[in-house]
């Protein structure tokens, strides 16, 4: 997702979160720190096989602005902190969505 103007302390306010470092600008939000760009930040996100805080440094070496964690990490990078990375995340996105002029449309049958 591009978000052009967007910064840490700003995407902290949407998700109630709690930053942990500077500030930044934030070019992209990235999920997978193997497709990471420089600018991006990285939300750290567990499931069943995998935790996405093993890859926070990784994300940093690869050029990631900050890190969406749920506990203040050894990394090089500033760190916006919540209860739930999953959940931030899908604040982050109703957030952003809400900053876009467009409709939404749904379309449904079966």
């Amino acid at each position: 997702m591009n978000i052009p103007n967007l910064t840490l302390s700003q995407t902290t306010q949407w998700i109630s979160g709690h930053l942990h470092g500077a500030d930044a600008v934030i070019k992209s939000v990235e999920t997978d720190s193997r497709c990471l760009n420089a600018g991006a930040l990285f939300v750290a996100l567990q499931g069943p096989n995998f935790d996405g805080h093993d890859f926070v440094s990784k994300a940093a070496a690869a050029g990631a602005v900050g890190a969406i964690t749920n506990r203040v990490l050894e990394a090089t990078i500033p760190q916006i902190i919540v209860n739930d990375t999953q959940k931030a995340l899908e604040k982050l996105a109703t957030a952003w969505r809400t900053q876009l002029p467009g409709r939404v449309i749904s379309i449904t049958g079966s």
